[in-house]
């Protein structure tokens, strides 16, 4: 129930971590969406680590950027979703959630210096933070 929820009412693209078939592209649904014109939320980091920590990012959005370089990609960095909606919990918790929005980027360059470069510009916006949040 929970998956159908958030496929059809969410809208949520579930993204394949292991391949049945090594042809299969786990982005295929991606690229499709953005081919219609939808606007996706990609999280860089592949899976949800701990709260308030960024993690690696996979090299997913780097590869959507570089097969649709026309499609701005924007480096969003939030503070609180670990305490409004903790790992493993189905109900949200009433907290201040703080949300920066960068400038956007385009794949013009290959993948992996994609990866590095909204990195770095997510990582950027951090200093907006406010030293109470903690």
């Amino acid at each position: 129930m929970a998956g159908w929820f958030a496929s059809e009412i969410i809208g949520i693209l579930p993204i394949a971590r292991k391949r049945e078939n090594p042809d299969d592209d786990p982005l295929a649904g991606c690229d499709a969406a953005l081919a219609r014109g939808d606007i996706l939320i990609f999280f860089p980091e592949g899976s949800r680590g701990e709260p308030e920590h960024m993690a690696t990012y996979k090299r997913g959005i780097g590869l959507l950027a570089q097969r649709h370089p026309d499609v701005p990609v924007y480096p969003i960095l939030t503070h609180g979703f670990g305490k409004a909606l903790p790992k493993n919990e189905a109900l949200l918790v009433p907290f201040i959630l703080d949300i920066f929005i960068g400038q956007p980027l385009h794949g013009n360059d290959g993948h992996d210096d994609f990866v590095a470069t909204l990195r770095e510009r997510t990582l950027a916006l951090a200093p907006q933070r406010h030293e109470d949040w903690d």
